[in-house]
């Protein structure tokens, strides 16, 4: 082999390299990636979880102070009707 193929292939060998070595780190930043997003999901998902609880638990107190109203407003119809006549 001359002097020109050993650096020729010394030269292919350091790009095969240099190429395997850019495959791996897009590899690392690729699953980093995902799994960030992974992480973000869960996140948004514990999070609507969350405001659907605090949804039923409001709509839930707002329901009884509804019902408390409807009975406190009845009750004072009942109490300021004018009395039937018999």
């Amino acid at each position: 082999m001359s002097e020109f193929e050993t650096a020729s292939l010394a030269i292919r060998e350091a790009a095969m390299w240099i190429a395997a070595a850019h495959v791996t780190v897009a590899l690392l930043v690729g699953v980093g990636q995902i799994g960030i997003v992974y992480y973000g999901i869960q996140v948004m998902n514990r999070m609507g979880a969350q405001r659907a609880k605090e949804a039923r638990k409001r709509d839930k107190a707002e329901k009884r102070r509804h019902t408390e109203t409807m009975t406190a407003l009845q009750e004072l119809i009942r109490r300021t009707a004018p009395a039937q006549p018999a």
